[in-house]
């Protein structure tokens, strides 16, 4: 699809494609003014339980509302009446309701902790229709509207359903035999896998998105899937049950991630899907992931061509830089929507050495003195403003990465070492960049890579490999690799990642006169154990060198012992290796997911500052430009949906906000989380007017939030019980905040 620049050329092109009627509608509904003015306009009372579920109907006249009470309320949001109040039937607590399209409004379906899925007519308010084929909770449900007699349901019991108005349903007499399966995740990751979430393409509504309780998005063509019946008579996976086809399926995953589920376990911390939803034109996938922030992925028809890898920089001079390279680093190829093919990066090398603009030089003149000023969240706002204008700006991309490193929030390490190797290619004299790329690599616990690395740095260049910062650089990993040396346990623990499925290779020592050339793809390995933030500073281009910085989470070495220097373990899909460092053992992949993950696709978008560990229904929905989504401590925070940033932030459950819907075709959000009322959004007029709910200190928000998100599930469960804990005294180098009470860790219990 063409990008036009102008509302006519729009106009025009709807004539040809109708997803440019969605971008009319979606830039026109949502603008900047709109969002500066939203605020509170009114409140839907009627549950008597919290409100889990939120619905609007294609035409946006009407909102159905889902609760722990067991009922679903129809209402006129712009009357603020209710309209019709559902006895559901179910016996738990209501996850998901929808609407039937070409219903006329009429039939809605839910989902429930019943383990049942029950069709309701809300004229006569009687149930129709009861499926509990599920055999635990069922958490989303979704329809497509151009096929209205179609349904699906993903529950906890690792199945999606499909659902037909046209074949009558008897339900099997044991429950966990349905007939009507359409995705069994239990064939692919073991007998706990939990479907999560789900979500249906509006423009090509044979793509499927599934959430799961891994940090994977698995996006099906559910045209190649046969419904069929996958477990014997004894309740056992059937090994005759087909295989859904390799073309069939594509995972999605931040690239940090993966590696990262045996530190969660370890810690007691769950790292899932919690919301998965596609923009309205079909192109772009956005996931909640809960534990960690929303990744925005992109979706094209050559996704096999860009799996979830990073090369290790192999930089050479200027003169012999490759014309046509097949690779950027970024396992999409594309950042902030352009393109970095190695043509472009050529171009752009020169080009990066020009001047920036004034305006982007007042924006990179501000950044800077908000990084000397500690104030990294500012820094990378206006970072991320000035390389919306300036995207190939190597000085800026080195920046970014440097204030990334400095903030240290789950994932900025990562996103550091991206921003770095893009700055290398469009510019391979950065030196800065090299040095923070190899302090990346360092902190990620990539031990080989970082010393490789540095090996070339000084070969490069031996003058600023005389600086302080470099010399400790040298020291760090000089320390490090001796007591990996001295250490042989531990090298044998960090071996064993759940999700490894990379190939070994031979990489050469970092003491040899010629830097190694790294010919394969290096798949990332977390081990998330904190390493010791250093009070050394990190500098931006305009100032001194970069240099060391803490950060949480770090990248398993890749050698150990038994293994030679360089080499990766290989853990083979039926192993069940157990894990040391937490006897827990690892969950047996089948050889297709291994394969599968190992082909999985990388972000392009990352959006921070929520907090999503308390509930497993967190939503994150787009809105218009924007990306919306609520957080544990009871706001719910809107972003610039190009340059990530923090645009809003609104006050809107005194405990937790779960579920965010933004109207069909107007400025509008409904939202509702622990307490028992639907809370309605829209512009407030310009004048005479105030908002209250309205929170101002962004940055110190999102930073307590972060710590939230990994304070002691010991603290959390005091917390639930009323208790006040407090954050560490260590937890961050900044400044105080001005409100104490935002130190604590405050989330409240679901």
């Amino acid at each position: 699809m063409k990008k036009f620049n102008n509302m006519a050329q729009v106009q025009f092109g709807r004539e040809f494609d109708e997803r440019y009627g969605r971008i009319m509608v979606e830039r026109q509904r949502v603008t900047d003014n709109l969002i500066k003015r939203l605020g509170l306009i009114g409140e839907l009372d009627g549950h008597t339980g919290c409100v889990n579920c939120l619905e609007w109907s294609s035409d946006g006249r009407l909102l159905a509302s889902g609760s722990d009470d067991i009922h679903i309320s129809v209402w006129d949001a712009f009357r603020k009446k209710k309209l019709s109040s559902i006895s559901t039937g179910h016996h738990g607590n209501v996850f998901s309701v929808k609407f039937i399209p070409n219903s006329g409004n009429l039939h809605l379906v839910s989902g429930a902790a019943d383990h049942g899925v029950r069709v309701h007519d809300t004229s006569t308010e009687e149930c129709f229709r009861v499926c509990s084929c599920h055999s635990s909770r069922v958490k989303r449900i979704v329809t497509d509207p151009t096929t209205p007699h179609l349904f699906w349901s993903a529950g906890e019991d690792g199945l999606v359903l499909q659902h037909d108005f046209r074949v009558s349903h008897t339900c099997a007499p044991d429950a966990k035999k349905p007939k009507n399966v359409l995705i069994d995740l239990k064939l692919y990751i073991g007998g706990k896998a939990e479907a999560k979430c789900l979500s249906l393409n509006p423009v090509r509504t044979e793509m499927m998105a599934v959430g799961a309780s891994d940090p994977y998005i698995r996006l099906y063509d559910r045209r190649m899937i046969k419904v069929q019946f996958c477990e014997n008579e004894d309740g056992t996976v059937s090994t005759d049950c087909p295989e859904i086809p390799a073309g069939a399926v594509q995972y999605f995953v931040p690239g940090h991630l993966p590696s990262k589920l045996s530190d969660f376990v370890r810690r007691y911390r769950t790292l899932a899907s919690t919301y998965v939803e596609f923009s309205p034109d079909g192109t772009e996938l956005l996931a909640n992931l809960g534990g960690e922030q929303i990744y925005l992925f992109p979706l094209r028809s050559d996704l096999h061509k860009n799996y979830t890898t990073f090369i290790v920089p192999e930089l050479v001079a200027e003169d012999t830089l490759p014309k046509h390279s097949t690779t950027n680093g970024y396992s999409n190829g594309y950042k902030n929507g352009i393109s970095t093919a190695s043509e472009k990066v050529v171009k752009m090398e020169q080009v990066g050495r020009f001047p920036l603009p004034d305006r982007v030089e007042e924006m990179k003149t501000e950044a800077n003195a908000a990084f000397e000023g500690k104030k990294y969240c500012r820094a990378i706002q206006l970072y991320n403003e000035a390389l919306l204008i300036c995207p190939d700006s190597p000085i800026l991309l080195g920046n970014r990465g440097a204030a990334l490193l400095k903030r240290a929030w789950d994932g900025d390490v990562y996103v550091a070492l991206r921003d770095c190797y893009s700055a290398l290619n469009l510019d391979p004299g950065h030196h800065k960049a090299y040095l923070r790329l190899c302090r990346c690599l360092f902190e990620l616990k990539k031990l080989d890579e970082a010393i490789s690395r540095f090996g070339e740095f000084k070969q490069r260049f031996p003058v600023y490999a005389l600086n302080t910062t470099s010399k400790k650089l040298e020291e760090e990993l000089s320390v490090a690799l001796k007591k990996r040396e001295s250490s042989p346990s531990a090298s044998d623990t960090s071996q064993h990642s759940p999700f490894s499925t990379s190939t070994s290779s031979s990489a050469q020592s970092a003491h040899t006169s010629t830097p190694p050339r790294v010919t394969r793809n290096i798949f990332f390995h977390f081990s998330g154990a904190s390493a010791e933030s250093s009070n050394s500073e990190h500098s931006n281009d305009s100032d001194a060198q970069v240099s060391s910085s803490g950060t949480p989470g770090g990248l398993r070495t890749s050698s150990g012992s038994g293994t030679e220097a360089g080499e990766e373990s290989v853990t083979e899909p039926h192993e069940n290796p157990e894990d040391k460092t937490g006897g827990k053992k690892i969950p047996k992949l089948h050889l297709s997911e291994s394969m599968y993950q190992s082909r999985a696709v990388d972000f392009s978008e990352r959006y921070c500052g929520h907090c999503n560990t308390t509930t497993d229904i967190k939503e994150a929905n787009f809105f218009g430009n924007y990306i919306c989504a609520g957080s544990d401590d009871g706001s719910f925070f809107v972003w610039d949906r190009k340059t990530t940033n923090i645009v809003k932030i609104l006050r809107g459950d005194e405990s937790i906000v779960n579920c965010i819907q933004p109207h069909p075709s107007t400025c509008l959000l409904a939202t509702s989380g622990i307490e028992q009322v639907v809370r309605l959004w829209a512009p407030l007029p310009e004048e005479g007017c105030t908002n209250d709910r309205v929170i101002t200190d962004w940055n110190d928000v999102a930073s307590e939030n972060q710590k939230r998100m990994n304070s002691n599930p010991f603290e959390v469960i005091l917390m639930n019980m009323g208790y006040r804990i407090n954050a560490d005294d260590d937890a961050s180098d900044d400044e105080e905040s001005p409100n104490p009470q935002r130190h604590g860790v405050q989330c409240n219990q679901s």
